[in-house]
């Protein structure tokens, strides 16, 4: 997926937040906003994490797709940049939330 895309379509989601935040602000308590507010802080968090493991699998699966033998050390290592890059990802995404 295009970056610029992905871009947009957080921009969206932000605006979108907001504006449900600013309306229905007055129905809730402060207490009920704000808890509301860290959930989906926490959910756009978890969504660019996702939208970055992607590009990564995106990345990598570019390099792997070349034979090992064609690669050159620039691909070789940013093969392992990206590998070690994922992982931490991944870690990022399996933590539990507040964790």
């Amino acid at each position: 997926m295009n970056i610029k895309a992905l871009s947009a379509i957080l921009a969206l989601i932000g605006a979108i937040v907001g504006g449900t935040l600013w309306a229905d602000e007055r129905y809730f308590h402060a207490a009920s906003a704000v808890q509301m507010q860290q959930a989906i802080e926490q959910k756009m968090d978890k969504s660019v994490l996702e939208i970055r493991r992607w590009n990564i699998e995106d990345r990598l699966m570019q390099i792997e797709t070349k034979p090992e033998a064609q690669r050159t050390d620039l691909e070789r290592a940013m093969l392992e940049r990206y590998k070690r890059e994922l992982g931490t990802v991944n870690r990022a995404i399996a933590r539990p939330p507040g964790g």
